[in-house]
């Protein structure tokens, strides 16, 4: 008897680890399968939240997609613009550098422009002056907008360096309730 028990546990032993190396396997497989079908859902969220001008809930369904399957550079395109578009610049900025350095301005033109505001508008003065000055370079009509953008943004990152190296003692004053309502943001 005490036989027949030790074979007949080894046998449900046995079974019952095959039934757990199947269930796993199949939960294995699923993961990957819904990691693909969530990478195109989340993009599709995104679009859909741009289309009604949700940038930040876009830049969150982006980055999501980004985290699935990162590296595809129309995500990456994607994300930098929802983040743009939501003052989300460090962000942004990082993203269109990642486009830039893998697209090199063949598919998305104004990478190396975005690029320069993004870090312009997060205090990135260094950085961003080089980007202008290789906007300007390669811009070949030297009367067009993006480079007369370059020109503007070569000189106010000069004022700004000017400014932030001999800057002036200023008092700010809360005004009376009238004029700072709880909405205002400044």
């Amino acid at each position: 008897r005490k036989c027949d028990q030790m074979i007949s546990g080894s046998v449900d032993q046995r079974v019952g680890q095959a039934g757990r190396i199947l269930v796993t396997s199949l939960m294995v497989f699923a993961a990957f399968t819904a990691a693909a079908q969530n990478s195109v859902q989340f993009i599709a969220w995104g679009d859909s939240a741009m289309a009604d001008e949700d940038y930040y809930g876009a830049s969150k369904f982006y980055a999501e997609a980004l985290l699935q399957d990162g590296g595809r550079m129309a995500i990456q395109w994607k994300y930098a613009e929802a983040c743009r578009f939501s003052n989300q610049y460090p962000q942004a900025a990082e993203a269109y550098e990642k486009v830039q350095r893998k697209d090199m301005g063949r598919t998305y033109h104004e990478a190396w422009r975005w690029l320069g505001e993004m870090q312009l508008c997060a205090g990135r003065y260094d950085e961003a002056q080089k980007t202008w000055q290789k906007v300007k370079q390669k811009e070949k009509d030297k009367s067009s907008i993006v480079s007369q953008r370059a020109d503007n943004a070569l000189s106010g990152i000069r004022m700004a360096k000017e400014m932030m190296a001999a800057p002036e003692a200023v008092d700010i004053e809360h005004l009376p309730e009238p004029l700072n309502t709880y909405d205002s943001e400044f």
